[in-house]
């Protein structure tokens, strides 16, 4: 990079991960002692100025904000594939010379090179084709912009991958997910297997995990993936066992093989027949590959694939989510659980309908330990079992077979009665109505009439506080409160653990008490926070009215709660006003509690259908009633 490099504004934005209004208001409300870079005549900024500025204040959603306008500028240079394949064997060469490039000479590193890679096996005949003095400035300048030599390899491989890979990469939360599955199932002594490089994303992945640093890594195979696979371990100093992709794999007891098939349905089948063949007792493996292959039917290779599931290896059967595939790319992927040990009933479960979110994530990974470890005291809720016979003679999708859902018979009628009885008692009680004793009459001589939002901010009677941008996922439960957009459609705070809040944004503003919460995404929800001192994540928002606005915080949380969909734009928004705002707060209060008090009467006779219908209608329980019939 150099210093006459500038950037707009709309550039800045999409390099620290932010909308354009938030670098807007950074230009505005510069920070105390840090103000904002000026821009030259043309409107433009320096972007070794805007670069110091964002990591003297640490604005923006980006870490690597160097790296990234580095890769920007290598990217859109109008370089082609093999000019990008030539980048990412320069910075593995400096790697291996651990120095600037263009400190040395040619030969030099070309003797580094072989002495690393004696047999040709990863780098050398890269870097020997290549025209070194040329391209070792660039390869410096990407090495300098990263945190590490890894960090810029590993970005210039997702970039060559992008565009020369027919399969494309998989998503980081999927990596991640896959990552942990593998971790859990990694027994002591055993070895780390990517297959042909395929599963590369999640080994380099693990090989972050401290407690992984001495695991032993295996890459059968060949080909350019294999070599790639390699060079990204060598560039973090990490050797594999290399054995050929046909031969005897020699694993240790306890390993874990990685595998992504391809969408060759003959390779793909080819690679699960080698994979049986390698699952040895103590070993599993955990296969990622189309749907179309691994669950749907498969026409005249269905057969191929049955003789893989007769070799009683596959312990669970997964259809996957769309939206697990990084670039944009769409397709729905499944997952195979296999164990060379397994002699059981496999588990199939289809989650193509459901969003992988953190709490789908965490009961998927649930399922897989208890299904590999054959945990019959663990709870297994996404996923069934099903005969194997049954998956070999049907022609239809493997997950759609034995999805009824078992009904629960009960194992103490005794404590179905007491319960039954119990439940009775509490809707036999009658609660007095919290509304006994209102009336309603007319009062004359007023005019109703409404209140605009957006007039009562500019007359600094209402303000709109935007909401903490947060990692929500990422925060563990504990006793602080969070109103997330999702809290507010259940009309409740998360809990989330304090010090991992603070950590994330320290400088979070909090509520007070009498703030509306509101969210205006999609149909807009509202609440009042009686308590105050909870944190707001973005994107919901807090409305904030004076002592002296002529309206009253539950009357705008149930008009906000009353919108349609669309009606996202909070200044238009009308409010009745309020002659006496505490009263109408009162009143609108008792209708909360009414409102509570039925829910609870509902829950309990949700409750009570629930055991009623586990011992009635089976004989266990039987119910009498006291009462005489009408006529006898």
């Amino acid at each position: 990079m150099t210093t006459q490099q500038t950037l707009s504004l709309g550039q800045i934005a999409r390099l620290c991960h932010v909308k354009r209004a938030v670098a807007t208001m950074w230009l505005k409300r510069p920070v105390a002692g840090a103000p904002f870079p000026s821009p030259s005549p043309t409107g433009r900024y320096a972007a070794d100025e805007v670069l110091d500025w964002l990591e003297r204040t640490g604005r923006g959603n980006n870490p690597q904000p160097r790296l990234d306008l580095a890769l920007e500028t290598t990217f859109n240079a109008g370089r082609g594939t093999k000019e990008m394949q030539a980048l990412t064997a320069m910075v593995a060469a400096r790697s291996i010379v651990d120095c600037p490039l263009v400190s040395m000479d040619t030969e030099d590193l070309l003797d580094a090179v072989e002495e690393a890679d004696p047999d040709d096996d990863w780098l050398w005949s890269e870097v020997e084709a290549l025209d070194v003095e040329r391209l070792s400035h660039e390869a410096d300048a990407l090495v300098e912009a990263a945190w590490t030599t890894s960090d810029a390899h590993d970005r210039l491989v997702q970039e060559v991958t992008r565009r020369t890979a027919n399969t494309p990469r998989l998503a980081e939360d999927f990596v991640a997910l896959v990552s942990t599955a593998a971790k859990a199932l990694l027994s002591s002594g055993g070895e780390l297997v990517d297959v042909n490089g395929t599963a590369n994303d999640v080994l380099v992945n693990l090989m972050r995990d401290e407690d992984l640093q001495d695991v032993g890594l295996v890459l059968p195979g060949e080909g350019a993936g294999h070599r790639m696979a390699r060079q990204r371990l060598a560039v973090r100093h990490l050797v594999a066992r290399t054995p050929s992709f046909d031969d005897d794999w020699q694993l240790a007891e306890g390993s874990v093989i990685l595998a992504r098939l391809e969408s060759d349905v003959h390779a793909a089948l080819d690679d699960l027949d080698q994979l049986s063949l390698q699952l040895a007792p103590g070993t599993r493996a955990l296969v990622i590959g189309p749907a179309q292959i691994l669950v749907d039917p498969l026409g005249s290779s269905t057969r191929r694939r049955d003789a893989v599931l007769r070799d009683h290896l596959v312990r669970a059967v997964v259809r996957l989510p769309q939206g697990l595939l990084a670039d944009g790319a769409r397709g729905h992927l499944a997952l195979w659980l296999m164990d060379g040990t397994a002699d059981a009933r496999p588990f199939v479960g289809d989650l193509s309908g459901t969003p992988l979110n953190s709490a789908l994530r965490q009961r998927l990974l649930d399922d897989l330990v208890a299904v590999a470890q054959q945990d019959s005291r663990r709870c297994i809720e996404l996923l069934h079992p099903v005969a194997l016979p049954s998956l070999l003679t049907r022609s239809r999708s493997l997950v759609t077979l034995g999805q009824t859902v078992p009904v629960g018979l009960p194992s103490a009628p005794g404590d179905d009665a007491a319960k039954i009885q119990q439940l009775l008692t509490r809707l036999t009680v009658s609660e007095p109505s919290p509304m006994k004793g209102i009336t309603a009459r007319v009062a004359t001589g007023r005019t109703p009439s409404v209140a605009v939002l957006g007039e009562l901010a500019q007359q600094r009677l209402a303000k709109v506080v935007s909401g903490t941008r947060l990692n929500v996922e990422a925060l563990p439960e504990g006793s602080s409160r969070l109103w997330t957009a999702a809290g507010l459609a259940r009309r409740a705070p998360q809990p989330v653990d304090m010090l991992q809040l603070t950590r994330q944004a320290p400088e979070a503003k909090v509520t007070q008490p009498g703030d509306v919460v509101f969210c205006s995404t999609g149909k807009p929800v509202a609440q009042v926070d009686d308590e105050g001192s909870a944190v707001v994540a973005y994107p919901a928002r807090v409305l904030r009215l004076d002592s002296r606005a002529p309206i009253s915080p539950r009357s705008v949380a149930a008009v906000i709660n009353e919108l349609p969909a669309g009606c996202g734009a909070w200044r238009t928004w009308q409010v009745p006003i309020a002659r006496d705002r505490r009263a109408t707060d009162d009143t609108l209060a008792l209708l909360e509690r009414c409102e509570r008090q039925l829910q609870d009467r509902q829950n309990v006779v949700d409750e009570l259908r629930r055991v009623v219908m586990r011992c009635v209608p089976c004989g266990a329980v039987t119910l009498t009633t006291t009462e005489k019939k009408e006529g006898q």
